[in-house]
């Protein structure tokens, strides 16, 4: 392995390894790879050039988030340091992963073959781990499962961004030829997905295939889409938790938008809280600023103020305060209709425009985003954001976005 395809292999492997120091120095997440994303970033600044590298749609992009975040600070103040929080991480990974591409160290093809690899590995090493587990040999945090199995989630630090991030290599090997190689190779894949027991993978399935049968011609191809459909219902249904889940979301939501009882709050499951918590955070930010929300970095200090200060710190733990609980929730509450329109925006790019397999990939890849992940800089973001804007690269003819 050449010096090239290895800091491939790690750069795409910071996207599933993503420990972090909470809180470092009381001011942010420091996470491990933010050296090597500054080294990289300094590297692309030396080999393009300054202009090259900052003066792009995508810096166009930061300063307007920038710009709203000043506006709704002034609207509706909060402290400006989770604005420049939150402006700094788009700019030190969002450029990062700019230059990755914009480098074009190997091939966008290359690249994306080497992040279906990597899903095998990691998801073909959740068995050894499932059996360490069984003999009480526990790799990482012990998190029940289902069917006296347990939570396998490889060198990921959540079971959820394990499955986020090996879904969109499923619907890769989804849309290939049948053989024993890419069969053997969907099992295991499935065999990965399945140990974690995401209930918002296999929901993002779910709707992957419910859009995809509509955009499909082949009959023979929307017959399995449907099959894939029944079949991915059977299995969200089955679980136990995810039958939890709706249910007791839907109680929570019959008192929205005012918080339930405390009595009646601490009975839920912590998934259906945090997910409703956050929305009505969501809904205290657009009762103030609909248009373009609190701002970037808002939605933790709104949440302190509309939640934490009725509901004490010391009586319910708060889950997923500083991300919204899901992407779709922390976008909207901080960017407002704005927010919302980018949502349409990045669906738009991968339901409606070319049919390649990055932008199949990618689109099961948003659906469980947004259903569940609000961190805006890991877990494959700034990832799969560039890696369907090929054109930007004004890369050669042969590395265009095609099949691997």
């Amino acid at each position: 392995m050449n010096f090239k395809n290895l800091f491939v292999w790690v750069m795409l492997l910071t996207l599933f390894f993503t420990p972090s120091i909470k809180s470092f120095y009381n001011v942010f997440d420091f996470y491990w790879y933010y050296p090597l994303y500054l080294f990289t970033l300094m590297f692309g600044v030396y080999k393009l050039g300054f202009k090259t590298v900052f003066i792009n749609k995508y810096s166009y992009f930061v300063l307007f988030l920038f710009v709203l975040g000043i506006i709704s600070k002034f609207l509706n103040p909060y402290p400006f340091i989770d604005l420049i929080k939150q402006i700094g991480g788009f700019i030190l990974v969002g450029f990062t992963w700019f230059v990755f591409f914009k480098l074009n160290i190997i091939p966008t093809k290359q690249i994306f073959n080497i992040y279906l690899k990597i899903c095998f590995i990691l998801s073909f090493l959740t068995i050894p781990e499932q059996i360490l587990h069984q003999f009480g040999v526990h790799l990482t945090p012990l998190k029940g499962g289902w069917l006296g199995l347990y939570r396998c989630y490889s060198i990921c630090d959540e079971p959820f961004y394990f499955s986020l991030l090996i879904t969109p290599s499923i619907i890769y090997y989804f849309n290939q030829k049948f053989n024993k190689t890419n069969l053997l190779i969907l099992s295991t894949l499935f065999i990965g997905l399945f140990q974690t027991f995401s209930g918002a993978a296999w929901l993002g399935l779910m709707l992957y295939f419910l859009i995809d049968v509509f955009r499909e011609k082949d009959k023979t191809k929307q017959l399995i889409h449907i099959v894939a459909i029944l079949t991915l219902s059977f299995i969200v249904l089955s679980y136990h938790g995810t039958q939890k889940r709706i249910i007791e979301t839907s109680k929570m939501f019959s008192y929205f938008p005012e918080i339930p009882p405390l009595t009646q709050l601490e009975r839920f499951n912590t998934s259906s809280r945090s997910i409703y918590l956050n929305s009505v955070t969501t809904f205290e930010q657009l009762k103030n600023n609909p248009i373009i929300g609190g701002g970037i970095g808002s939605h933790k200090n709104t949440y302190n103020e509309s939640i934490i200060k009725k509901i004490p710190d010391n009586t319910i733990k708060h889950y997923n305060v500083s991300d919204g609980a899901s992407g779709i929730i922390r976008w909207i509450s901080e960017l407002g209709i704005v927010g919302l329109i980018f949502i349409l925006f990045l669906l738009k790019k991968t339901i409606f425009k070319s049919n390649s397999i990055f932008r199949k990939s990618a689109l099961v890849y948003w659906i469980i985003h947004l259903i569940h992940a609000g961190n805006f800089f890991s877990h494959g973001t700034f990832f799969w954001y560039f890696i369907i804007n090929d054109r930007w690269f004004e890369r050669n003819s042969n590395d265009k976005e095609s099949k691997p």
